[in-house]
């Protein structure tokens, strides 16, 4: 049975700096995700429940909740979007997930708020419809236990850089470190909203000067074609924070040493 791992920190460089990369990515063994850990804790947390999540296609959520799912002995469910230009066409992500034995179910290509509301309508009581982005507060414990172990094992960091995207690990770090995070976003979001729903996510207020948030300094969907070294890396997260920390000048204003939670590919 497969199961939660822990997961080391190796040691990477930019310029000769020194970059200590927490590969959470490691939690789990297909896919390499780190909302593993939220996943599978909100799925044990519900005993008799079994699990349906929307898939996009533009991550790997789908495929994550429906192997961990699926190794609890849950029936699950995913709903795709089907393109009214192509209704029958199933997308290849979405193939992926019926290969691993989950029913799929259409439906109608839009905001992923708005398909969620959909797939909901029709799901019996007895089912967990997981949250758009995987938010979870179980995601937020899991990744605070996480830093916790980091400090116990006698690691200590000077900064914290994680890629974010809902905040969802942004909001357990804060909880389980005290010094600097920036925060690198992987797509643009307010940042008096962004910071006030991880705020919410983390049970506390954030002050000012602890937390650094980036703004995406290109679109979404601009995929660069640079490659972390040796890890996975999600284009739109981890490789937009490791090309900010390689900007002139952003090594020397960070305090040592740095740590790079890796979320995963």
């Amino acid at each position: 049975m497969q199961t939660l791992r822990n997961t080391p920190i190796e040691t990477y460089a930019i310029d000769g700096v020194s970059i200590y990369v927490k590969r959470e990515d490691l939690a789990w063994p297909f896919p390499p995700l780190s909302k593993a850990r939220g996943v599978w804790r909100a799925i044990e947390r519900r005993p008799g429940m079994n699990v349906a999540v929307v898939d996009t296609g533009r991550s790997l959520n789908g495929q994550l909740v429906s192997t961990i799912g699926l190794t609890l002995g849950r029936q699950v469910q995913c709903g795709y979007p089907r393109y009214k230009a192509t209704p029958d066409a199933i997308p290849g992500p979405a193939m992926a997930i019926r290969s691993l034995g989950v029913e799929l179910v259409p439906l109608e290509a839009g905001r992923q708020f708005a398909m969620r509301a959909a797939m909901a309508r029709f799901l019996p009581d007895n089912w967990f419809l997981f949250p758009t982005g995987l938010r979870l507060p179980e995601t937020v414990d899991a990744v605070e236990e996480q830093m916790q172990l980091v400090k116990a094992e006698g690691f200590r960091p000077g900064t914290v850089v994680v890629p974010t995207g809902t905040g969802t690990h942004l909001a357990g770090l804060l909880r389980g470190f005290e010094g600097e995070i920036v925060a690198v976003q992987g797509y643009r979001r307010p940042e008096l909203r962004f910071r006030r729903d991880v705020a919410r996510m983390a049970g506390r207020e954030i002050r000012q000067e602890r937390l650094r948030v980036v703004t995406s300094f290109y679109d979404y969907f601009e995929v660069r074609p640079e490659r972390l070294p040796l890890f996975p890396a999600n284009p739109h997260y981890e490789v937009r924070a490791w090309q900010w920390l390689k900007t002139p000048g952003i090594l020397e204003s960070l305090v040592k040493p740095i740590l790079f939670w890796n979320i995963g590919a």
